[in-house]
C-alpha cells in the first residue's frame, strides 16, 4: 500500500551506514574517517577516533537498537493498515445482495399480429450433468404477480424468474422480437455515475439488472415440489403441472448492460435483438422469454454503492421496469 510504503521509507531513510575509509597517507593526519554520503558527520582525524573507541561501540550499539525499534514500529504500521483494509473487504462480502422488481406486464400489446401474452411464476430450478438448467414453470398462468421474484444471495435459492409466452396470430407475416429501454441509464458513459443511486422514486430502473433469453421450444409435465411453513420447515409435498424450458450451459444471456471483467466497467445497449425472425408454422404461432436477474451486474451497483445506505437496508433494493419487449415486422 502506499501509506505503508512511504511510511517504511521515512523510518529507514536515515538509517545509512556511516562508512570509513583509510586514507594513503597523502594528507597530513593519516587515517582519517570521511563523510558517507548523505551522513551529516564531517571527517575527524583518527586521534580523536581512538580517544573515543567505547564512544563508537556505544554509538553503534544504539544505532542498531534505533533500527530495530524502526523497524518493529514500521510492522506494527503495516499490520494496523492490512488489519483495517481486511476489515472493510470482510465486510463487504459479507453484505447481502437483495433486489426485487415490480411492472404490470412488460409485452407491448401495440402490435395486432399479438394474440395473447401470458406469464408463468418459477416453481424449481433443477440442473443436469451437462450443466443444462431446466427451469420448471407453474402451468397455471398467474393474473397477479407478473415481476420477476425476489432475489437474495444469502436464501442461495435459485427460484426467481419468470416465464413469458407470447402467442401470435395465425396469419402473421415474419416478425422480429425486440426488447428496447426507455432511456441510455448511463448517457454512452463506462460507469454508474450518472444513475441517481441516492433516489430510488418508484425504484431504480430495472434494466440495469434484468437478463433474458428467448425459446422457440417448451415441454409439458409434472413435478413434485415440497411444501414450507414460514419457518422454512417442510411440511409435505404437491404436485404441479409445469411448463419447462431447457437452458444449455453454452447459452448467451441477452443483457442491456455487460460488466468488463476486468475494469468492472459497465456499458449499456438500448436495444436487445431476441430474435431476428419469429418463424411462422402455419397456425398461431409462440414463443417463449424467460426474464432472469443480470448478478454480475448486480454486484458491480452494490460495489459501486458502498457506503450508501439504501444498499445496505434488509428489505433490499427495489428496481421499476423501464423498457418493453415488442413484436414488429
Amino acid at each position: 500500500m502506499t501509506l505503508s510504503y512511504q511510511l517504511n521509507y521515512f523510518l529507514f531513510a536515515r538509517t545509512r551506514e556511516v562508512r570509513y575509509y583509510i586514507n594513503d597517507n597523502s594528507k597530513p593526519g593519516g587515517i582519517r574517517r570521511r563523510k558517507a554520503i548523505g551522513s551529516n558527520i564531517r571527517g575527524q582525524p583518527v586521534a580523536n577516533l581512538k580517544r573515543k573507541g567505547s564512544d563508537m561501540a556505544d554509538f553503534h550499539s544504539k544505532r542498531l537498537k534505533r533500527i530495530k525499534f524502526q523497524a518493529v514500529l514500521a510492522s506494527v504500521f503495516s499490520v494496523a493498515i492490512l488489519a483495517t483494509a481486511g476489515t472493510a473487504t470482510f465486510a463487504w462480502f459479507t453484505v447481502n445482495r437483495k433486489v426485487s422488481s415490480s411492472y404490470d406486464g412488460i409485452v407491448s400489446m401495440a402490435n395486432s399480429n399479438i394474440k395473447g401474452v401470458e406469464y408463468f411464476n418459477i416453481l424449481r430450478v433443477d440442473t443436469a450433468q451437462d450443466g443444462t438448467k431446466q427451469y420448471h414453470f407453474n402451468a397455471t398462468p398467474t393474473t397477479t404477480n407478473y415481476a420477476i421474484g425476489e432475489y437474495s444471495r444469502a436464501w442461495g435459492k435459485e427460484e426467481h424468474q419468470i416465464l413469458i409466452k407470447v402467442t401470435l396470430n395465425a396469419d402473421s407475416d415474419a416478425m422480429k422480437c425486440l426488447a428496447a429501454a426507455k432511456e441510455n441509464i448511463l448517457h454512452d458513459k463506462n460507469s454508474w455515475t450518472d444513475v441517481d443511486w441516492n433516489n430510488p422514486g418508484d425504484g431504480f430502473p430495472l434494466s440495469s439488472i434484468v437478463s433474458m433469453n428467448y425459446y422457440t421450444e417448451a415441454s409439458e409435465g409434472s413435478i413434485t415440489v415440497d411444501v414450507t411453513n414460514d419457518n422454512g420447515e417442510v411440511t409435505g409435498t404437491k404436485n404441479y403441472d409445469v411448463i419447462t424450458i431447457n437452458k444449455p450451459s453454452t447459452t448467451t444471456d441477452y443483457s442491456f448492460v455487460s460488466i468488463d471483467d476486468h475494469t468492472d466497467a459497465p456499458t449499456f445497449t438500448q436495444e436487445l435483438s431476441l430474435a431476428d425472425s419469429i418463424a411462422s408454422s402455419g397456425g398461431e404461432t409462440c414463443f417463449y422469454i424467460v426474464m432472469d436477474y443480470n448478478l454480475r451486474a448486480i454486484d458491480s451497483i452494490y460495489s459501486y454503492n458502498i457506503g450508501n445506505p439504501i444498499f445496505e437496508s434488509e428489505e433490499g433494493v427495489k428496481f421499476a421496469c423501464d423498457f418493453s419487449v415488442v413484436v414488429v415486422e
